[in-house]
């Protein structure tokens, strides 16, 4: 049987191709990956802030530090629960957002929210 011999110019292009898609799918799969760490943020904004507002609810004052509301906590059926499951942590308590980059919190307002540049007014 007669073996078909590629010329230079179609191993080059076809290499070509698939390094072009390859970059291609990354390009998207980063920028989707990107998208649901958005999503996961916001999601985690909200319960953070809903935290906040049961603790002020409870307490009658804002917590001192983001670490206070999973610290402390209420009572509930005779069980004492959090107001906040810690999520990722920093060594000084604080909350880590899912780009790695600590949560901030005002305590005069009560506001949370992320020090990720371009998501710091969510």
């Amino acid at each position: 049987m007669k073996r078909l011999r590629r010329s230079p110019f179609e191993v080059f292009a076809v290499a070509a191709a698939v390094a072009a898609s390859l970059a291609i799918s990354i390009s998207f799969y980063a920028a989707r990956a990107d998208f649901e760490k958005g999503r996961v943020l916001a999601s985690e904004l909200s319960a953070i802030r809903s935290s906040v507002l049961a603790y002020i609810a409870v307490r009658g004052a804002t917590p001192d530090a983001l670490a206070d509301l999973f610290r402390s906590g209420y009572e509930t059926g005779g069980e004492q629960r959090p107001f906040l499951h810690p999520q990722g942590m920093l060594e000084d308590g604080g909350l880590v957002d899912p780009f790695g980059n600590p949560y901030l919190y005002r305590r005069e307002s009560g506001w949370v929210f992320s020090s990720t540049p371009g998501y710091e007014r969510w």
